[in-house]
């Protein structure tokens, strides 16, 4: 009796043929790493988070439930458990990528929507709608939430919310040379505020949709016409 027929006769399996690397060799490169975040398998699990994120929070965004929606080219869907592992190696490392995809999708959204504005009142209208953006705020949420346990994330969101504020404040600088932001107000300050104003109203929102916000935005609206 040969050594496989030994095997069936014993009941045991054979041992399992290797499936290939289930994370990159180590030691790794902060460049390779980088190259296999643009892969498009790569892409597809940050999208797919970034969605759950947006749907129901991190709570939604399960590991399974990001590889079994995430779509691969050509709309075929799901991806073999362990893809973020070879391709992020972990999950907190994928939420690091899904922060930068948002960070920058959120700057050029702005941006667009400022560089629109011609007086006080756009700029007023145009700060009001950025609070409606709320799938950008139940994202960025959950990935605050989830930094709190998270050292490398929330090392990545204290740098991105700098690199936001920073980004707002040169597009208030911009808005005042072309007269529509007010002359004196400094435009770090009126970049923290506006952020805040934003942020605040989509919480409120996000907490109760149901709670009536239309006398605070007639007020917000007069107040940044007020600072505008």
């Amino acid at each position: 009796m040969n050594s496989e027929n030994s095997k069936r006769a014993s009941g045991r399996n054979p041992p399992a043929t290797s499936r290939g690397p289930t994370r990159p060799a180590a030691p790794d490169t902060p460049e390779l790493a980088e190259r296999r975040a643009q892969a498009p398998a790569a892409q597809a699990l940050i999208r797919a988070t970034r969605r759950l994120f947006a749907e129901g929070g991190p709570e939604w965004a399960t590991d399974k439930r990001i590889h079994d929606t995430a779509s691969r080219p050509g709309g075929r869907r799901g991806f073999p458990l362990g893809t973020i592992r070879y391709y992020f190696g972990g999950r907190e490392r994928l939420l690091v990528y899904v922060a930068r995809h948002e960070h920058l999708a959120r700057l050029d959204r702005v941006r667009r929507a400022l560089r629109k504005v011609n007086n006080s009142q756009e700029l007023a209208t145009a700060l009001l709608k950025l609070a409606k953006d709320l799938d950008h705020f139940q994202v960025s949420f959950g990935l605050l939430t989830e930094a709190h346990h998270m050292p490398e994330l929330q090392v990545a969101q204290a740098e991105l919310w700098e690199d936001w504020i920073a980004k707002l404040t040169e597009m208030v600088a911009e808005l005042k040379a072309r007269g529509v932001a007010p002359a004196d107000p400094d435009p770090h300050a009126l970049a923290v505020l506006w952020s805040s104003l934003t942020v605040g109203l989509a919480a409120h929102h996000l907490a109760n949709p149901e709670i009536e916000l239309g006398p605070a935005l007639a007020l917000a609206r007069l107040y940044a016409a007020s600072v505008a």
